[in-house]
């Protein structure tokens, strides 16, 4: 690796501005979908950074959501982007399907009458008390 090259990476950033470093200081909700794709990448490849990789993926497929209904003909368009890369991003996303299954579904099964119902929205019920 030439000297350029070990200082135009990420390791070269200030430790604020590091994705990883940035998640644990700030939380999740301060990273840029890029950045958090980053993270799942962990690394780039010669002559692009993860996070330079993450912004074409983000430019190529717009959100998550398109991301997880591609093949792996449309991530081998991206440069850098092999089986394993992609492995890790399809990963990452089904756990969050996973998640966001497991949430709703808790919700659905709490959820057995008309007072369970407003009790699952806060808001909608506080606003009423209040007016009372």
């Amino acid at each position: 690796m030439t000297e350029k090259n070990k200082n135009s990476g990420i390791r070269s950033w200030p430790s604020d501005d590091c994705p990883r470093e940035k998640l644990l200081k700030k939380g999740p909700g301060a990273l840029s979908n890029s950045e958090l794709l980053a993270i799942v990448l962990r690394t780039g490849t010669v002559g692009v950074s993860a996070i330079d990789l993450a912004r074409r993926i983000v430019e190529k497929f717009g959100t998550f959501r398109n991301m997880s209904h591609n093949d792996m003909r449309q991530w081998k368009e991206l440069k850098g982007m092999g089986p394993a890369k992609t492995a890790q991003i399809k990963a990452a996303l089904e756990i969050g399907r996973r998640f966001r299954e497991d949430e709703v579904l808790s919700v659905k099964q709490k959820i057995a009458s008309a007072e369970d119902a407003v009790a699952a929205l806060p808001e909608k019920h506080e606003k009423r008390q209040k007016r009372n």
